[in-house]
């Protein structure tokens, strides 16, 4: 049996890693179409906020009291 999950876990594996994110994985049923399309929204929200951990930071003149 744990050749199998190997097997099936390889076979999954590769269906992921063949696709990147498309505009249309909004619109998408699958689990995979599905998944891009969060992370993707996740990551743009990070990009915004202009942190790699997702903390907002102000600008120094403000924290700084200038």
């Amino acid at each position: 049996m744990a050749n199998e999950a190997k097997e099936s876990l390889a076979e999954h594996a590769e269906e992921v890693a063949g696709h990147s994110f498309d505009a249309s994985d909004y619109n998408g049923s699958s689990e995979l179409s599905q998944g891009l399309a969060e992370t993707r929204e996740q990551l743009a929200d990070v990009y915004a906020a202009g942190t790699s951990d997702g903390v907002y930071v102000r600008s120094r003149s403000r924290i700084q009291g200038q």
